[in-house]
């Protein structure tokens, strides 16, 4: 009788101490997932906040309107997300031809964007001419953060950065996107043949904005 009860206590006992640490192993298991969450979603609460303007104070500067008449007096900033030019309120470009703030120089243009549809924007004047160079800012937000933030409901806004793309505009044509290779100038610019066969001849290991600027200056004067 006395076994029995001995033996009776110690598989309570022990039932009780093998219970508490799988309860605990649940228990941490559960805290970790937590922690996991809380860590994605504290990232998200120090993510960047990247200037939306190209300068964030009002700059004076002059506007040409399609007549030819200047507007001066008036101070202006760049949007970058918003995509437009704001005078103390946001610039109506229907007459506009350019725009110059500070040493930069806006014009607004149709362009076709990377799924050939067809869009409206400012873009700033690289290389001016018959063809233009011409370049596009935008505000892109970062992927996997955004959907980290739908799938765990927070509110939390994902970390933007800006990013700047190439364009040529040939006369009154919407601007057409460009990369940074030979590939692209000749399928963009091989209308003029004796630019075609100098591009093709020329050894260009390296493409940036100083090049590019070069190439169509040439494009232009041919």
């Amino acid at each position: 009788m006395k076994y029995t009860f001995f033996l009776l206590i110690n598989i309570f006992f022990i039932n009780l101490i093998f219970g508490q640490s799988d309860t605990k192993l649940h228990s941490d298991k559960k805290e970790n997932n937590t922690l996991n969450i809380e860590s994605i979603i504290q990232k998200q609460l120090k993510t960047s906040q990247v200037n939306v303007f190209l300068n964030e104070d009002w700059q004076g500067g002059l506007m040409m309107l399609n007549n030819n008449q200047l507007l001066t007096g008036y101070l202006y900033r760049y949007n970058i997300f918003t995509d437009q030019i704001e005078l103390k309120s946001v610039v109506n470009p229907t007459n506009i031809e350019i725009i110059s703030i500070g040493n930069k120089k806006f014009i607004y243009s149709d362009y076709y964007s990377t799924d050939f549809s067809l869009n409206s924007g400012y873009f700033e004047i690289i290389e001016n001419g018959k063809c233009k160079l011409l370049l596009k800012r935008s505000i892109k937000q970062n992927e996997e953060e955004n959907r980290a933030s739908k799938y765990f409901g927070s509110s939390t806004s994902a970390s933007t950065s800006v990013v700047e793309a190439y364009y040529i505009k040939k006369d009154k044509e919407p601007a057409v996107l460009i990369e940074k290779n030979k590939e692209s100038l000749l399928r963009n610019l091989s209308d003029k043949k004796e630019f075609q066969n100098y591009l093709e001849k020329k050894m260009i290991l390296i493409i940036n904005e100083n090049k590019l600027i070069e190439l169509i200056n040439r494009y232009n004067k041919l």
